[in-house]
C-alpha cells in the first residue's frame, strides 16, 4: 500500500493542513513520521504531540489568527511546533536561533506576537527576547496531562498559517504572508507531478525559518512520507553523502550551492540507488547534470524550477536522461497548473516569445501580501481586472519565454541578488554599514568570484579622518546580518563613481581581486609540515594567496558552505575521526593545526594505555 500512489485531490487544495494531516494519521498510524538526530517519531506519536501543544497553546491564547513565534534547534521539536501552531488556526512564524539578535529584535517588534514556542537549548536566548507582554512554552516541558485528540477546529483556505521573512529593500526584512490555499496547492502539484508516495524518504536539510523548507515538511507529512532532519552545517558535506545512502533517501532538496559542492567531494563509488528526485533550490547548470549522473540511475530525475517566497512554485523543469539541454544554462521549465506566467516590458504590456521581460505570476495560489505593510503589498501584488480572486504579481526577475513555454530565467530586473540560495537585498546590507559610526557612503554589489560563484563585495567610503577596519566593520555587520548577507570583500574608496546625473555608477566600480585576503593582521607563515598542509587547503577552497596563520575565516570572507569544504578535505587529508563542528570552531589555521595535534596527541596516548594493559594482562 505504501508503494502505491494515492494522489492529491484538488478538492483536498480548499481543506487545511490540519485536516488533510489528521487524514494521514489515520492511514499510516504506525510508519514513521519524522526522523530527527535522537529520535523517531510514528504518525500517531507525531500526532498526539501535535495535539498536546494545540490544547496548550489554546488554553495560553485561545482561538483566533495570530502569528505565533517558534525558534527550536533543526531538529523533531520544530516539526511539533510547526503542526501544533497550525492545529489551532494561528500563523507559525519559525526563525533561525543564529540569527543576529538586531534581526530578531526587530521580527518581534513588527509581528507584536504574545507567544513564542521554544525548546530547552534555546530557552535562555528566547528569555533574553520576550518582553513583558510576551509569553514563552517550553515543548521539552510540557504538561502532558493536556489532552491527546484531535482539536477539529475549522480552518479556512485563506486563512493566514505562515509568514516568512525575507530580506527587504526598505533595510529591514519584510514578512510575507502565505495561506493554507497556497501550501496546499503547492502539495497538489509537487504529489502530482513527482508521484510522491508513503514510501517516499525526504530530507530537511535547511532551516524552518527559510521559505524552501515548506515543501520538505508538508510533502512528506501530508502524504504518508518520513521527514529526515539533518545538517551538514553540522556534520559536514561526507556525512551527508552516506546519510543519504543510510536512511535510503528517495527525495533530495538542498540549496544549489551546497548541491555544487556536494557533488565535487563524490568518488565513483558513491552511488545512490534510493533516490528518486533531486532538486537543487537555485540556478544551477548542465555541467551540474552531467556531473550527478554519474551517482544516480536511469530512474532519478533532477529538478530544475522558479520558485520565491510570494508565488510558491511557478515553473518546473523535470530533466531525465532523455531531456535536451541546449547550452549550459538549464532553462526553469513549464508553468504549473493554476499559474499564469507571462512577461510583460516597463509599461506592463505583455510580451511574446523570444523577448526579454519582467517574469510575472497570475493566480490565486500566491501570498496575500506583505505583513502590515500595505503600500508594499498594493505595489507589487496587482488586482486582476475581471473581477475574480486571481492577484498578479511582479516578481523582479527577468525572463524569456520560448515557443513551446518553456521559461527562461535571465538574472534580477534590479539589484536583488541570490547569495548561496538565499534572496538579498543590497540596500538591506548597505543600511546596515551606514549604520557604523565613520562610513559616509556605501555600495554592496554581487560579484563573481575565480569559480564564477556570486559573492558579496562592498565598497565603502570613509568619513574625513575616518581610517576603516575591516575587522571592526564585519564585526559590527555580524551582529545584524545573517552570515550570508555579510560580504566577502571589503572594498576602501575616497569617491563613488557616478553617472552624468549624480546616480552611483556600479558598473563603474573597480574590480575586485579576488585572490588578496581582506585582513588587517600582520602576515605570519606556516610553521610546520602540518600547518603548510591545512593552509593549502584554505588557500584552494578560498581562491586566496598569502593567508596568515591567524587570519580568522570569517574576516578572509569565509562562508559556511567553504567552512565545510575545508573541513571535508582537512577530515580526508589527515585521515582523522574528529567532529566537524570541532574543527568548525577553529578559526585560524593555527587553530585547526591545535586541534588536529591534540586529536593526535590524545590518540597515541589511548593506544598506549591499551598497550600498557594489554602487557600487565600478559604478566605471570
Amino acid at each position: 500500500m505504501i508503494d502505491t500512489f494515492i494522489g492529491f485531490s484538488k478538492v483536498e487544495v480548499e481543506a487545511s493542513i490540519p485536516e488533510r494531516f489528521e487524514k494521514i494519521v489515520n492511514h499510516y498510524s504506525d510508519r514513521q513520521a519524522v526522523k530527527g538526530k535522537n529520535s523517531i517519531l510514528t504518525y500517531r506519536e507525531l500526532n498526539q504531540s501535535v495535539n498536546q501543544l494545540a490544547h496548550a497553546i489554546l488554553d495560553k491564547r485561545g482561538r483566533g489568527e495570530e502569528p505565533i513565534i517558534l525558534i527550536c534547534d533543526h531538529d523533531v521539536a520544530v516539526i511539533i511546533g510547526i503542526m501544533g501552531i497550525l492545529k489551532t488556526g494561528k500563523a507559525y512564524v519559525s526563525l533561525n536561533p543564529d540569527t543576529p539578535l538586531t534581526r530578531l529584535n526587530y521580527i518581534l517588534k513588527d509581528l507584536e506576537a504574545k507567544l513564542i514556542i521554544t525548546d530547552k537549548q534555546n530557552l535562555t536566548l528566547v528569555k533574553q527576547l520576550a518582553q513583558h507582554s510576551v509569553s514563552i512554552m517550553n515543548v521539552d516541558e510540557m504538561d502532558q496531562s493536556y489532552p491527546q485528540e484531535n482539536l477539529n477546529i475549522v480552518i479556512a483556505p485563506n486563512s493566514l498559517c505562515n509568514i516568512v521573512y525575507t530580506s527587504g529593500s526598505t533595510g529591514q526584512p519584510k514578512g510575507v504572508m502565505r495561506d493554507s490555499r497556497m501550501i496546499l496547492h503547492r502539495v497538489y502539484t509537487d504529489t502530482n507531478d513527482l508521484q510522491i508516495k508513503a514510501s517516499d524518504r525526504f530530507t530537511m536539510l535547511t532551516s524552518s525559518a527559510f521559505t524552501s523548507s515548506t515543501s520538505d515538511i508538508f510533502n512528506a507529512l501530508l502524504t504518508g512520507g518520513t521527514l529526515c532532519v539533518g545538517s551538514i552545517l553540522e556534520r559536514g558535506l561526507n556525512w551527508l553523502t552516506q546519510w543519504l545512502i543510510d536512511e535510503k533517501i528517495t527525495i533530495l532538496r538542498l540549496p544549489v550551492s551546497l548541491f555544487q559542492q556536494w557533488i565535487e567531494t563524490l568518488t565513483a563509488k558513491d552511488q545512490f540507488p534510493d533516490l528518486r528526485y533531486i532538486s537543487p533550490g537555485g540556478k544551477f547548470y548542465k555541467k551540474d547534470i552531467e556531473k550527478i549522473k554519474r551517482h544516480i540511475s536511469d530512474r532519478c530525475y533532477v529538478v530544475q524550477k522558479l520558485a520565491s517566497s510570494e508565488t510558491s512554485l511557478i515553473t518546473r523543469l523535470v530533466i531525465s536522461s532523455p531531456t535536451e539541454i541546449k547550452g549550459n544554462n538549464v532553462p526553469v521549465g513549464y508553468a504549473k497548473e493554476g499559474k499564469d506566467v507571462f512577461l510583460v516590458d516597463d509599461s506592463g504590456k505583455r510580451l511574446g516569445f523570444n523577448q526579454i521581460g519582467e517574469i510575472t505570476v497570475k493566480s490565486r495560489y500566491i501570498s496575500q501580501g506583505y505583513w502590515r505593510n500595505p503600500e508594499l503589498t498594493n505595489k507589487k501584488f496587482l488586482p486582476t481586472t475581471d473581477g475574480s480572486d486571481e492577484r498578479i504579481y511582479l516578481t523582479g526577475d527577468l525572463g524569456r519565454m520560448q515557443p513551446d513555454g518553456c521559461l527562461e530565467w535571465i538574472q534580477r530586473k534590479d539589484f536583488m541578488l541570490k547569495i548561496r540560495g538565499y534572496r538579498v537585498e543590497p540596500s538591506e546590507i548597505e543600511g546596515a554599514l551606514l549604520d557604523i559610526e565613520g562610513i559616509r557612503q556605501a555600495v554592496v554589489v554581487g560579484v563573481s568570484d575565480l569559480s564564477g560563484e556570486i559573492r558579496l563585495a562592498a565598497y565603502i567610503v570613509p568619513k574625513q579622518g575616518f581610517t576603516p577596519e575591516i575587522k571592526l566593520i564585519r564585526a559590527a555587520l555580524v551582529e545584524k546580518l545573517p552570515s550570508y548577507m555579510i560580504p566577502s570583500k571589503f572594498v576602501i574608496l575616497e569617491t563613488l563613481p557616478t553617472t552624468t546625473n549624480s546616480k552611483i555608477d556600479r558598473s563603474k566600480l573597480p574590480p575586485i581581486d579576488w585572490s588578496l585576503p581582506d585582513v588587517d593582521n600582520s602576515f605570519m607563515p606556516p610553521r610546520n609540515s602540518l600547518e603548510t598542509e591545512i593552509l593549502e587547503i584554505w588557500e584552494s577552497v578560498l581562491q586566496l594567496s598569502r593567508i596568515s596563520i591567524n587570519d580568522n575565516f570569517i574576516e578572509l570572507g569565509g562562508s559556511s558552505i567553504q567552512a565545510m569544504q575545508i573541513v571535508s578535505r582537512v577530515l580526508e587529508k589527515f585521515y582523522i575521526n574528529l567532529s566537524p563542528n570541532l574543527l568548525l570552531e577553529s578559526a585560524t589555521v593555527a587553530a585547526m593545526a591545535d586541534k588536529i595535534i591534540q586529536y593526535q596527541i590524545q590518540l597515541t596516548s589511548e593506544i598506549d594505555i591499551e598497550k600498557m594493559l594489554d602487557e600487565i594482562e600478559q604478566l605471570p
